[in-house]
């Protein structure tokens, strides 16, 4: 039954005899009205259709449970200011809407939380927030809208599809966490706005063949979408697919730079197709666990993290790569080979804990980072010959390296090579310092020579205990248990003046075991007093002030001095 002839159209005089107006299924019909018959604000003569209801009516408005709009509207609004309830909140037991309304504005049905249907064949614009919280909403018809503004759809949790055939851009939010949202078909978008499918966590196909522009957290943790099929985009931005871990392929042939987080946590991605990306930013594929191949022709930059966690990732070819940035392939544990011949520049942890890891090979790097290397378990092979700096820790626990030969480097970093049980080579002719711990329990080490390292740090070499020979003909310091735990040590060189000596320098050393110190004829300042000190007589007045009295000190150790000509 449509509503009868009103002398006056405010809605308080509506609302009044409610039980006259409506059918049976609560319907309340005001199509056939026209701007005229509608006092105050309710229609307007410009066509925007505005109803209030005061307090006192609050049980008539709440039998209302269809509403159709009178035919001569052209635009609903929400005359609250933003942060205020939407106008048709008020409407408690209001399900559905219908109307020829070509504008829909901001907030309008704001927070309608038991609308199930909208349905405006003619509305051709949507403002911001207009169905926002719209939690029930779950049938739309909106087939002319051409544009629509940010938050338009945010948090309808029962929406399952979206089709709009005309829009040509996805504003801000616009699905933000539709959490049953499961297809949407944009097919004439161009863009996609920041977060505009965030958190739908049921979406499954999104069908956008002309999107060329992906904002940041379009889709993140869409965790049931498992194809990006985009094929225009040339515009990505930082965490689009972050947390989709449904995603098994991405082809984005366009696009010249992989963004901040990216796809991270995308652990079922497995094929990779960005022929055309030339860097790749911090946690872009970050544990994506699947991966296991990766071609990047022209990529010159990987930034912190860029592949951290890609557990199963075998081979990585990138032949333009420049810079290596931190982490960024830690913990790739089945990665078998880094062969990367143009990198000058690779920061801290960069292949840490790749277990898999057998050889690497940097022609070109100069600076090998701190922890780089570490616990690399099968790493045997290391060819990295302009290297001229070897950070904290870089090939610790690297239990099956063999050969460390790096003919330009001059400092060895602290626990740089500890714990590669296997060493048995140590090439570093233009050393001049080694720090502290640097081969702590290398203790496949038989012979080593640094012919120019002046200064030894505490411990360098403590527990390699089948250390034979040493030569340090350079050597002006030598720091505490430098030699500790070396129970094969036999013999040790030095040069034509006396080091100073730190500390339980042979701590842990048998008491039987004999230590021959060659040094050169006519050297300076191997006397009483230093021999003392180096047996670990601890003497207060010896010559170096590194010496100082320590009852822990084993004192029963024999030294015996050798002199030789240095041109031997």
């Amino acid at each position: 039954m449509k509503l009868k002839m009103l002398t006056e159209g405010k809605w308080e005089k509506i609302l009044a005899k409610i039980d006259e107006y409506l059918d049976e299924k609560g319907t309340l019909d005001l199509s056939d009205y026209t701007r005229g018959l509608f006092a105050g604000d309710t229609l307007n003569n410009s066509g925007v259709f505005q109803p209030e209801i005061i307090d006192s009516q609050q049980k008539q408005a709440d039998k209302i449970k269809t509403l159709i709009l009178p035919n001569d509207a052209v635009s609903v609004l929400c005359q609250n200011d933003y942060w205020s309830t939407s106008c048709f909140s008020q409407f408690k037991s209001l399900t559905s809407i219908k109307g020829n309304i070509t504008h829909i504005g901001d907030r309008a049905f704001y927070s309608c939380s038991n609308i199930v249907l909208v349905d405006f064949p003619n509305v051709t614009e949507i403002g911001d927030g207009a169905f926002e919280r719209c939690s029930n909403l779950n049938t739309i018809n909106l087939p002319n809208v051409t544009s629509m503004g940010k938050n338009v759809f945010l948090r309808c949790s029962s929406l399952t599809s979206a089709d709009f055939p005309l829009v040509t851009k996805i504003s801000a939010h616009t699905f933000y966490n539709c959490t049953n949202l499961v297809n949407a078909r944009f097919p004439l978008a161009v863009e996609m706005g920041n977060s505009s499918f965030g958190d739908c966590i049921k979406l499954a196909k999104v069908e956008a063949p002309n999107i060329n522009s992906i904002g940041y957290g379009v889709f993140n943790k869409c965790s049931h979408l498992e194809h990006a099929d985009f094929p225009l985009v040339s515009a990505l931005d930082k965490s689009a697919f972050d947390g989709c871990e449904s995603l098994t392929g991405v082809s984005f042939p366009h696009i010249k730079s992989v963004p901040k987080e990216a796809f991270r946590g995308c652990k079922k991605l497995k094929t990779l197709h960005i022929p055309n990306v030339s860097s790749v930013g911090e946690c872009a594929f970050y544990a994506c666990a699947s991966l296991e191949k990766i071609e990047l022709p022209k990529v010159h930059s990987l930034k912190q993290a860029a592949f951290y966690g890609c557990t199963n990732l075998v081979s990585a070819y990138i032949p333009k790569l420049k810079t290596i940035g931190k982490s960024a392939f830690s913990l790739c544990r089945n990665l078998e080979s880094a062969d990367f011949p143009q990198t000058t520049k690779m920061a801290d942890e960069a292949f840490s804990g790749c277990n898999a890891l057998v050889s690497v090979a940097f022609p070109e790097l100069t600076n090998i980072g701190m922890w780089v290397f570490r616990g690399c378990d099968h790493l045997v092979s290391a060819v990295i010959p302009n290297a001229m700096k070897i950070e904290w820790m870089a090939f610790y626990e690297c239990p099956n390296l063999a050969a460390a030969d790096f003919p330009k480097v001059t400092e060895i970093g602290k626990e740089a090579f500890a714990k590669c049980f296997v060493l048995k080579n140590a090439s570093f002719p233009a050393a001049v310092k080694i720090y502290s711990q640097s081969f702590q329990d290398c203790t496949s080490l038989h012979s080593i020579a640094f012919p120019l390292v002046e200064e030894i740090e505490w411990g360098a070499f403590s527990g390699c205990t089948n250390l034979i020979k040493a030569e340090f003909p350079a050597v002006i310091k030598i720091g505490e248990k430098t030699f500790s735990i070396c129970t094969h040590l036999k013999t040790i060189t030095f040069g034509t003046e006396a080091p100073k000596a730190g500390i339980n320098s042979f701590d842990g050393i048998d008491s039987s075991q004999t230590i021959q110190v060659r040094i050169p004829k006519h050297a300076a300042g191997y006397n009483e007093k230093w021999m003392k000190a180096l047996q670990g007589a601890g003497s207060e007045d010896c010559d170096s002030p590194l010496i100082k009295r320590n009852s822990q000190i084993n004192t029963n150790i024999t030294i015996m001095f050798e002199e030789f000509e240095e041109n031997e």
